[in-house]
């Protein structure tokens, strides 16, 4: 049998497969809907992918935009449980380099009216700072009426008064008012207190932002933050701090600095000039100290305005105290005077000029009680306002170096040098009961636990023990790591517990581990340089003031830490179905196109069958089995091709266009396919990125290859001989 000729000695067989193949697929009609069905997969799976990352994307953009890179919140604070947000504002700003921005919000949620249909609906509401909301997020750029000065404005209430400024998004209006800003619409907001109060305040609309979603468009309100703060009783406490980064790239690492620099132990600021003794007002919002050459100095903390400054009173200062909230000032001295001065006025509001030196003095958590302890153990209770003096009780133990009230303010705990303890009536100065010496050690510090339950007595050589009422045994004994106990208290609840040293200040949590009773270092703020000449504790356990000698005060945070999180984990839930659903959807939309593909298999397969006669001749004249596998190959390759090609181009446009295809539905029918209460935006978000098309047009094209593999195999397997004999 004579040789068949090859494809080197035939060079017109080179480039035949090819223009056999694209002959082969240009005479077969099913051809055309092979490559229809590639075309509607591959358009398909374009606009729903460009739907969903438009949506994702224009969904980000508007949490960013709205809410900041990273929000600073309390741990078991409640709504609004960051006070002194001016302090937290500061130590933010500085415990990180890449925090640019930081700026307080309140957050609540209440029921609204809607100007535009009258129907009480669910509304979030946020406070944000006029001046400062700016550096945190994008809200001054959502605002098509209006802008974020105009929070800090007030116009006539005509039933008598002032009402405040407030921005409501578009959705809220059918059409906005453009002069909404010099004539505000008004509208009634009710929320709830924290302590589940009613409370509603009406205010004057005087902006209207659109971010483009309208779940914020609709369903949000935006106050001044002192307007939210009065509408919820905050107290002048916000929900926590909005910030802003240089770089998002960093969140993760600032978040974690945050969290460790924000917590116990905090630095929350340093105030000058330092002093030789200072205290602390039960609401931690003051601060008074003797300055090293006498003078008197009140200080408030959060905004480091000095509001009252007198010079030396003539004799050392034996002991000083301020009430809850700061307002009074009692010096004790050395020649037994009791001097209780106005911090508004600088007037004297009492003076008591009998009795031995003072050495200690403390108000009851209301202000209601001033106790005083003197050089021959006398101890002297006082009205806290007037100065009356109402009872005086004496202890054989020498003078009193620490008094402290119960919870109630109703009981008065002393530490005497004799080492006993001694709990007062705080309206008779009547002795109730006493714990004895039980450690041979001076007692320099005693305070009741925030039940009341307990008693925590710190001694002069460094031992705590904590006492079960009056019990002489202690349940519990440590020592702590910074000397002798100069003071000691409660950090917010009986399991938290401070205390303070000249090295040092440490807070100790309390519990059971290994099945028993003990106490664990929490947290500790070593003293830099020299050593503490004294400490305070404000009544809650959260700021405690230190004074070292020859340096600045020292306030530090002693109270729960804070949860960091970035805008991505606050969304998270979302954000995952999100994703979740577009990997759901690219799924399904894949298995279309495998099936349109699965047509291709079926047409190459059928194309095999008739072409049987035709791959014989071929085979004859020289065809080689490889040349004929990639006749039939080309048929599936171009299928795909020209399928994906043609996908591409009318999934770009239709995805480019598909709000204008929304438009003309509506108007043609009526029915919205795409409304905004449901999906949460105005308008279709559509984004056709580079890769979708190309990872698209990719994947069908080489599916396309794929399903025609084994078609082709089989024809290039054919023998020709058989073949043209049954022909």
């Amino acid at each position: 049998m004579a040789e068949a000729p090859s494809s080197g000695r035939h060079p017109f067989i080179r480039g035949a497969p090819l223009y056999i193949g694209l002959r082969y697929l240009l005479k077969k009609k099913l051809s055309y809907l092979a490559i229809l069905g590639v075309a509607l997969s591959v358009g398909v799976i374009i606009v729903v992918m460009s739907v969903f990352t438009g949506f994702h994307r224009e969904f980000t953009a508007a949490i960013r935009g709205y809410l900041s890179d990273m929000s600073v919140r309390p741990f078991g604070g409640g709504m609004y449980g960051m006070e002194d947000w001016e302090l937290w504002r500061r130590a933010a700003l500085e415990a990180s380099e890449h925090v640019e921005g930081a700026s307080p919000f309140i957050e609540g949620a209440g029921l609204l009216r809607v100007p535009a249909t009258g129907e009480m609906v669910h509304v979030m509401f946020r406070g944000v700072h006029p001046e400062l909301e700016g550096t945190v997020s994008r809200l001054e750029e959502y605002m098509e009426v209006g802008s974020l000065a105009d929070l800090a404005r007030t116009y006539p209430n005509p039933e008598g008064g002032w009402l405040r400024a407030a921005f409501v998004g578009k959705e809220f209006f059918r059409d906005s008012p453009p002069d909404i800003t010099e004539n505000p619409r008004e509208l009634i907001l009710v929320t709830a207190t924290p302590d589940l109060r009613r409370a509603l305040a009406k205010y004057a609309v005087n902006g209207i932002f659109m971010t483009g979603n309208a779940e914020y468009d609709s369903k949000f309100v935006i106050l001044g933050l002192r307007a939210a703060a009065d509408l919820v009783d905050s107290g002048g406490a916000v929900s926590g701090l909005n910030l802003r980064l240089d770089d998002f790239r960093h969140a993760e690492a600032v978040r974690d600095e945050l969290a460790e620099k924000l917590g116990p132990g905090a630095l929350l600021g340093r105030v000058e000039p330092g002093g030789s003794m200072a205290a602390l007002s039960g609401d931690g919002g003051r601060l008074a100290v003797v300055t090293p050459d006498g003078a008197l100095a009140v200080r408030d903390i959060r905004t480091e305005e000095t509001l009252l400054s007198l010079p030396p009173p003539g004799q050392e200062v034996g002991a000083l105290a301020l009430d809850p909230d700061g307002s009074l000032v009692v010096l004790g001295l050395a020649d037994g005077t009791v001097v209780g001065l106005e911090v508004e006025t600088a007037e004297e509001a009492f003076r008591h000029e009998s009795g031995e030196a003072v050495t200690a003095a403390a108000f009851d958590p209301f202000g209601f009680h001033l106790a005083v302890g003197r050089r021959d153990g006398r101890l002297q209770l006082y009205d806290g306002e007037t100065g009356e003096s109402l009872g005086a009780g004496r202890s054989p133990g020498g003078p009193v170096n620490d008094i402290g009230f119960d919870h109630r303010g109703e009981r008065a705990v002393s530490a005497s040098v004799d080492g006993t303890v001694r709990v007062w009536d705080a309206e008779t100065a009547r002795l109730l009961g006493e714990i004895p010496d039980e450690e041979g050690a001076e007692v320099t510090a005693a305070a009741f636990s925030p039940d009341g339950q307990f008693i925590l007595i710190g001694r002069a050589d460094g031992a705590l023990t904590l006492h079960f009422g009056l019990a002489a045994e202690p349940f519990m004994a440590w020592h702590s790591p910074d000397g002798p106990v100069m003071a000691a208290g409660f950090g917010g609840n009986s399991h938290v517990v401070l205390s303070a040293g000249p090295q040092g200040l440490t807070g100790w949590n309390l519990g059971r581990r290994e099945g028993r009773s003990m106490a664990w270092e929490r947290f500790r703020v070593p003293v830099e340089d020299g050593r503490l000449s004294g400490a305070a504790f404000d009544t809650g356990g959260a700021r405690a003031l230190l004074v070292p000698s020859g340096g600045d005060l020292r306030l530090h945070y002693t109270g729960r830490g804070h949860a960091v999180s970035t805008w991505q984990e606050e969304r998270r839930t979302f954000l995952e179905a999100v994703q979740m659903e577009r990997f759901l959807q690219g799924l399904i939309m894949s298995l279309i196109l495998v099936l349109a593909e699965f047509f291709i298999f079926a047409i190459i397969t059928t194309m095999v069958y008739e072409k049987r006669r035709d791959i014989g001749i071929l085979k004859a004249v020289g065809f080689t089995s490889g040349q004929i596998c990639l006749v039939f190959l080309v048929c599936g390759l171009a299928i795909g091709v020209i399928g994906a090609a043609i996908g591409v181009g009318g999934g770009v446009l239709f995805a480019d266009n598909i709000n204008v295809v929304r438009d003309v539905i509506r108007a043609g029918t009526g029915w919205d396919p795409f409304p905004s209460d449901v999906y949460y935006f105005t308008e279709i978000p559509s984004h056709v990125g580079f890769l979708t098309p190309v990872i698209t047009a990719g994947g069908a094209v080489l599916c396309s290859l794929i399903f025609s593999i084994i078609p082709a195999l089989r024809a290039a397997r054919m023998d020709p001989v058989r073949t043209l004999h049954y022909e």
